[in-house]
């Protein structure tokens, strides 16, 4: 018995699958896309089984609707497998449910809470609609409307009942204080697709482009996409989905469950997602005239009250103290980022700082290798230069006064697979030592009596030796003052033990009052 096709079966199976891939190609979006179902020539009528053996058939099952809706009128399908029919009874003008339920759904995605508070029950068990005469009003328009759930929502929102605040009131309170009967509108916490949409379009950054492919994980920083559009693994749910309540997709979910822990602070705090929009709202409020005002606009969508434009007035002028403190405070002689090395002239040119800071090391942007500058990384033992000459890596330490020093230190390429790395010393950006060609050994960077002016640099330049693959590399150079007319407060530095896992640039005081502003209850929830 042959188990696989031969060969000439496999050609015409090629064959017929390139044929219809170009056919596919031709075909507009919606058309190649669309999904056909054609019933089987052979309809098998199904059985019971008792107590489920397959061996033991029982009665025939007749394919029709259910009869606890249609009641003993209910006829068999007969046109094919019944699927049709079955489609066609669940929309028909006379069976009301499906309608009640879409409505119900609709109404409590705006409202928090259905019409009818179980919305995956409607049965004997489940709650009774608190407006039933409303529910039956909103399926029935939804009906004459063309089932059109653009139009629906469009409906309820321009109702009067949508459009209340949420301020409480005494007398009411007392008498529905589950406010059943929408006598205010209930404030709700934005659930996490929505709060990640908000950061993004208050900053600037959300991407509205509609259709397409999933554009990647939600947290992903360089994903501006809709949450809409990010990627969902059923298999491996990201743990902060289940942080903030995001249903389970292997299972059908009617409501959301509400949680308030500590994780869901501590990723509005600290997660580079919010961040990044608390940088850019900093940085474009400190070029404003009003920048306290373009803030309060662009997060909360009012203007500041008179208390709190003064309270951010005191808070951004205390932070400034504390953010020059900090500064002052800091070792920035070592410098972590990369440049342009022309070969031939043996110079560096267009140094530039790397500004994203992840598990350790300096980088690109959160994922590597970078869109832009592709793998440079630098660590507190060396790192990875970029993927061409225009992106070599450079660790540059910058001498605080006139000086003359030695240079110690040894680099490494400690991997066989690939074919090296090539490292070199310039000073102000022209040759001092170098360069070395390294593959899979090390080699002693020492110099001595390097005279050095105030300001200038010495830049420790490593790249990929014309193919990349394999370039990890260590070095941690140490710069001792051999002689300076100066008094300082330390004689060497040591790459590995000055190195700093702080952002290259402190976080300013705007970017702290933007944060102070997307963790306000405000702008979180919904009145």
């Amino acid at each position: 018995m042959r188990l696989f096709p031969d060969r000439k079966s496999q050609a015409v199976l090629r064959a017929l699958r390139k044929k219809l891939g170009e056919a596919q190609a031709k075909a507009s979006p919606q058309l190649a896309q669309m999904l056909v179902l054609q019933d089987a020539e052979l309809i098998l009528e199904p059985r019971i089984f008792t107590r489920g053996n397959a061996g033991r058939p029982a009665n025939f099952v007749t394919r029709q609707y259910l009869q606890f809706f249609a009641g003993e009128s209910a006829k068999p399908y007969r046109n094919g497998s019944g699927r049709l029919e079955l489609a066609e009874a669940i929309v028909a003008d006379d069976n009301p449910l499906t309608t009640r339920v879409i409505v119900n759904r609709v109404w409590q995605h705006h409202f928090g809470v259905g019409l009818v508070s179980t919305p995956s029950d409607f049965g004997l068990q489940g709650a009774p609609p608190s407006h039933p005469l409303l529910l039956d009003h909103l399926a029935s328009w939804f009906q004459q409307h063309g089932w059109s759930l653009k139009a629906l929502h469009r409906y309820i929102m321009q109702s009067a009942t949508y459009q209340q605040q949420s301020q409480a009131n005494a007398t009411a309170d007392k008498i529905d204080p589950a406010n059943r009967l929408c006598w205010k509108m209930n404030r709700r916490r934005l659930d996490f697709e929505t709060l990640r949409d908000a950061l993004l379009s208050v900053s600037g950054q959300l991407d509205l482009t509609v259709g397409g492919k999933p554009a990647g994980l939600p947290t992903a920083i360089a994903n501006k996409r809709r949450t809409l559009y990010s990627y969902i693994d059923r298999q491996q749910l990201p743990s902060l989905f289940r942080t903030f309540d995001f249903p389970s997709p292997d299972v059908s979910s009617g409501e959301r469950t509400v949680t308030s822990v500590p994780g869901q602070t501590l990723f509005l705090m600290n997660h580079p997602l919010v961040l990044s929009a608390a940088r850019k709202l900093g940085a474009e409020a400190k070029s404003k005239p009003d920048g306290i005002a373009y803030l309060y606009h662009q997060i909360l969508k009012r203007p500041p009250l008179p208390a709190e434009n003064k309270q951010m007035q005191t808070y951004l002028q205390a932070d400034r103290l504390q953010q020059v403190e900090s500064k002052n405070s800091r070792n920035t002689e070592w410098s972590y980022g990369y440049g342009r090395l022309d070969v031939k002239s043996n110079q560096l040119s267009g140094f530039t700082k790397l500004s994203y800071v992840k598990e350790g090391q300096y980088q690109g942007g959160e994922q590597l290798p970078d869109a832009k500058i592709g793998w440079v990384f630098l660590n507190a033992t060396g790192g990875h230069p970029g993927n061409n000459l225009e992106h070599v890596a450079v660790i540059r330490w910058i001498a605080p006064a006139n000086m003359t020093v030695s240079l110690n230190g040894t680099l490494k390429h400690g991997l066989k697979q690939g074919n090296g790395i090539r490292g070199r010393i310039l000073g102000n950006g022209k040759p001092l030592a170098g360069p070395w060609v390294l593959h899979n050994k090390s080699v002693a960077t020492t110099l001595k009596h390097v005279a050095i002016k105030q300001g200038e640099t010495i830049d420790f330049v490593v790249d990929i030796n014309n193919a990349l693959g394999f370039d990890s590399f260590t070095w941690s150079p140490e710069i001792v003052i051999e002689s300076t007319t100066v008094k300082l407060k330390r004689d060497h530095w040591t790459y590995t033990k000055d190195f700093q896992t702080l952002p290259p640039e402190p976080v300013s005081p705007w970017q702290n009052m933007a944060h102070v502003l997307l963790l306000s209850n405000e702008f979180q929830f919904i009145d």
